[in-house]
């Protein structure tokens, strides 16, 4: 085992805006490791040729820099440096100093320097950042590690082997492959306490930690079902005011991410019943509602994480109706709308079932317009890409790069490679005739 994974997919965008006028501020549930970040960014600009003391990182927790907690004190020590010439500046725990807005904003106008922070949820939140550095900041959201980071951290060469102890264990970085399950549900027990406690009910004084965690475990137990604040409060005894103000918080802390819905028809979000699903899924598991754990909702969950992960904005789906409104509320697990398309997922434990096949491809036939449709299985079966959908196992899906959204692969799968080679040619003839290739018109393209 490795002591840590390579963030490569963080360490990409920070890289995208090296050297751009905009703060960088990295967010994130705690203990997604956006410390250990820094740390690998730092390396990675020194592969990349910059001067280790043009390097300046401030670890704020740490006792020997209790000094910077007062900004006016840290200010002109690095300001002291600006004759090196361009720094590179990355605060850790930024909150902890004074005043830090003023200092960071005073730095990036008044020296030469890039500027990377971190902030606990318990302190700042991104939403009081982009408040407090309007149009000069870009937010980075860390997600736990993905299916394929935890294979790399593991050693493990059988991602399938992997996936079960993925779904149960989930991603933080903090737990460890020697360690029992009791362990690590103890370990990830602890971390929601202190998100509770620590992030939510720190920031709202008054807030009540107990009703907090009423409301963090019927989430728990209601992954990926539409949430009703009405339903809630009649079930947890707790008014519909308090409800929404503790859904918000939750949210804010990271420790729930909220899916709106889309309708697709009047292409318009939909504010009722939204859907939440755990940042994390080992947190879920290690909850004592063993019955409400539904394997094909973890699933969605973490097709869904994924998702969020490869930095697509991420809505649920809702069909138009049938003239006679006999397809009404049809729904499409996930929807992700690009500039000029529109992709569509559909996730499910197995489509054995002639019924449940129906149910998952229904809705993808009312989805109009240009983009991917997909459905994610937990069946052991090759991709299959048809008129209909691409069709691909859910371990697979998860351990691509993102590049097979597109319905590519590389492992040179046969009906792929025919489809990808017949793709080529017709797009050479439509550019030689003038006319262009779309998903309604290939078949008559391609005869």
């Amino acid at each position: 085992m490795v002591e840590e994974v390579i963030r490569e997919d963080y360490l990409r965008i920070l890289k995208r805006y090296k050297d751009i006028d905009l703060i960088k501020v990295i967010t994130g549930m705690r203990r997604t490791g956006k410390s250990v970040l820094l740390r690998q960014y730092i390396s990675l600009l020194v592969r990349e040729g910059v001067p280790r003391d043009n390097i300046v990182y401030i670890d704020m927790d740490s006792m020997r820099n209790d000094r910077f907690r007062d900004g006016s004190l840290l200010y002109p020590t690095l300001m002291s440096q600006k004759d090196k010439g361009r720094l590179y500046i990355l605060i850790d725990e930024v909150q902890h100093i004074a005043g830090w807005e003023r200092v960071v904003e005073s730095l990036r106008n008044d020296i030469d320097c890039d500027l990377y922070i971190t902030g606990s949820n318990a302190y700042m939140l991104s939403s009081e950042i982009a408040t407090l550095l309007t149009g000069r900041s870009i937010t980075i959201t860390m997600m736990p590690l993905s299916l394929r980071e935890v294979c790399t951290l593991y050693r493990e060469d059988d991602p399938k082997a992997a996936f079960i102890r993925y779904l149960r264990h989930g991603g933080l970085p903090i737990l460890r492959p020697e360690y029992s399950e009791e362990t690590a549900f103890q370990i990830l027990n602890e971390l929601k306490s202190d998100i509770i406690l620590k992030d939510i009910c720190n920031r709202r004084p008054g807030v009540d930690p107990v009703k907090i965690g009423k409301v963090v475990d019927y989430l728990y137990s209601e992954v990926g079902n539409p949430i009703s604040v009405t339903r809630m409060s009649a079930t947890l005894g707790i008014s519909a005011s308090a409800v929404s103000e503790y859904l918000q918080l939750i949210t804010d802390s990271m420790l729930f991410v909220k899916a709106e819905r889309y309708n697709l028809a009047g292409r318009a979000v939909l504010s009722q019943e939204p859907k939440y699903y755990c940042t994390d899924t080992g947190m879920r598991y290690s909850q004592s509602i063993a019955s409400e754990r539904d394997f094909g909702k973890t699933l969605e969950n973490i097709v869904f994480l994924e998702l969020v992960r490869r930095g697509y904005r991420v809505y649920v789906g809702r069909t138009s109706t049938d003239d006679d409104g006999s397809d009404k509320h049809l729904e499409i697990d996930f929807i992700i709308i690009k500039e000029d398309s529109t992709d569509y997922y559909q996730v499910t434990e197995t489509l054995i079932d002639p019924s449940v096949h129906e149910r998952e491809f229904r809705p993808l036939r009312k989805a109009t317009g240009r983009g991917e449709r997909y459905v994610l299985t937990y069946d052991d079966r090759p991709v299959r890409k048809d008129r209909e959908a691409i069709t691909m196992n859910i371990v697979e899906f998860l351990m691509g790069d993102g590049k097979d959204c597109d319905g590519t692969r590389t492992d040179g799968g046969s009906y792929d490679t025919l489809y990808s080679m017949l793709m080529d040619y017709i797009k050479v003839c439509s550019r030689i005739s003038g006319t262009v290739v779309t998903r309604d018109n290939f078949d008559s393209l391609s005869a």
